[in-house]
């Protein structure tokens, strides 16, 4: 499938999945972005506020800068108390939470979010709704929540939306 910019009609991305069923769908790219958030007078944190769905920025070494209302709500935390955490720690990953901390795990290479975050931070390649189920670490009885994780670079940041899934 190919993603193409809304805005310039440039090609953003081409997506090689086999099972992919072709066509076009479109997004916004990076010069476009920049160029929006330039002309439109609002705070990225006002605009993300906006935002019914969890959304997270994370910088290069997949640390948390930003986090939505949304996001906080979802993961029970007050305005700016996720800002400066490794994402792990940001979602209470089980295995974020030992000795070596968060990326450090024989389990992190396996991770979903983790290598969603790593490519698009890498390549640009965005990725669209991937099914993930976060365990949680640090309730009172082990949780998993699913949810579908897209992501997004824009400049040095990666754009993460958590669109949390009916649990069955």
């Amino acid at each position: 499938m190919t993603h193409v910019c809304s805005w310039c009609k440039t090609n953003i991305y081409l997506e090689e999945d086999p099972e992919s069923f072709g066509g076009v769908t479109h997004g916004i790219c990076q010069a476009c972005a920049r160029k929006l958030f330039q002309e439109i007078p609002i705070q990225m944190d006002h605009y993300l506020n906006e935002m019914d769905t969890p959304v997270l920025l994370v910088n290069q070494d997949i640390t948390t800068t930003f986090a939505n209302q949304s996001a906080l709500q979802m993961l029970g935390a007050g305005d700016g108390e996720l800002s400066g955490l490794k994402l792990g720690a940001v979602l209470l990953c089980p295995y974020a939470q030992l000795k070596e901390g968060c990326g450090r795990q024989i389990h992190c290479s396996g991770c979903t979010i983790r290598r969603c975050v790593e490519i698009t931070r890498d390549t640009g390649a965005p990725f669209f709704e991937v099914p993930v189920t976060l365990s949680r670490a640090g309730t009172s009885e082990p949780s998993e929540r699913p949810f579908l994780l897209s992501s997004i670079r824009l400049g040095s940041m990666v754009v993460l939306k958590l669109d949390p899934l009916a649990e069955a």
